[in-house]
């Protein structure tokens, strides 16, 4: 297994707040993380199953991974995704696209608390 240097990803980019709900289809937010781990996947000739596994590896609070294989092929695939290692940029990559936005009533109480200070 590959040790990787870079297990967090940069920091830094202000955190967007929403004012209101926002109508964003759970599978939009899937497809454009796929496409995102796809594009890292082929700087790494990995797959896309293989950056996902990599991802939840380099996480922090991760202490193991399970997959799941099918057949022999998917187990071989998966178990090269432990060759991987992510970089910083590739991290927050897959960070910006994959946390979904605020659910009722976190964001209104959120906003109710930033008009009280003011």
């Amino acid at each position: 297994m590959a040790f990787c240097q870079a297990s967090t990803p940069v920091r830094g980019k202000q955190e967007i707040i929403l004012e209101g709900p926002i109508l964003i289809s759970p599978q939009n937010k899937a497809y454009d993380l796929v496409d995102v781990m796809k594009t890292i996947g082929d700087n790494y000739q990995a797959t896309t199953a293989q950056v996902a596994l990599a991802w939840v590896r380099q996480q922090p609070d991760v202490t193991s991974t399970i997959i799941g294989a099918k057949n022999i092929e998917q187990l071989q695939s998966n178990v090269g995704s432990t060759d991987l290692c992510l970089s910083g940029i590739d991290l927050l990559k897959i960070e910006e696209v994959s946390p979904l936005p605020k659910q009722y009533p976190g964001w209104m109480i959120e906003n109710q608390d930033k008009e009280s200070r003011n």
